[in-house]
């Protein structure tokens, strides 16, 4: 099966979806404590941000700034 690359659009919507993961992480960030579900929470979603990191289509799509934006989430649980 071929390597398709997704159309602009679906890259563009990707992208837009995935600073939901993001946003969702820093939050949880911020708590002082988390419960086990907020840990799965965090940690599926940084799963998620790795699996779109795996994609060439989507790390080429991101900003400098959008980059550093995911890899500081993708990174929450190693500080």
């Amino acid at each position: 099966m071929e390597n398709l690359v997704p159309v602009q659009e679906i890259i563009d919507k990707t992208v837009e979806s995935s600073f939901h993961s993001v946003d969702l992480i820093n939050k949880l960030k911020t708590q002082m404590s988390l419960s086990e579900d907020d840990q799965a929470t965090m940690q599926r979603n940084i799963d998620h941000l790795n699996l779109l990191l795996s994609k060439e289509w989507y790390v080429e799509a991101l900003t400098e700034e959008q980059r550093a934006e995911v890899d500081s989430a993708v990174n929450t649980l190693e500080s």
